[in-house]
């Protein structure tokens, strides 16, 4: 399955919070971005070919890959942040990531 199709299913598999979380997430980042509209267009498009024709009528000329990678990687990226927050595990590998950054550089009483 490519990825333009995975972003698709993803963005139609998501919550309610897990959306209203991502345009959150995204809006950290100034400016506009190809790869929001793309998000509005997949969550708002009935099917998959409607989402890329209004991504074609909006932005002429312009192929979606580029935005779908940046979308499929930000809604990961997204997802796992949240899931964090809620999941035991995934804190307890953070911190485990973050003492071995910190050894690697020699900062051995903050990496204990």
């Amino acid at each position: 399955m490519s990825k333009t199709v995975s972003s698709f299913l993803l963005v139609r598999s998501m919550t309610k919070a897990e959306k209203r979380y991502f345009r959150l997430y995204a809006n950290l980042q100034g400016g506009p971005k190809i790869y929001g509209t793309l998000f509005e267009l997949f969550d708002r498009s009935v099917s998959f070919e409607e989402a890329l024709e209004a991504f074609s009528r909006e932005f002429p000329g312009h192929h979606p890959e580029a935005a779908v990678k940046y979308l499929y990687a930000t809604l990961l990226d997204c997802l796992i942040h949240l899931r964090g927050a809620e999941d035991a595990q995934q804190r307890i590998f953070e911190i485990v990531s973050a003492a071995a950054i910190l050894f690697e550089r020699g900062l051995y009483d903050e990496a204990f």
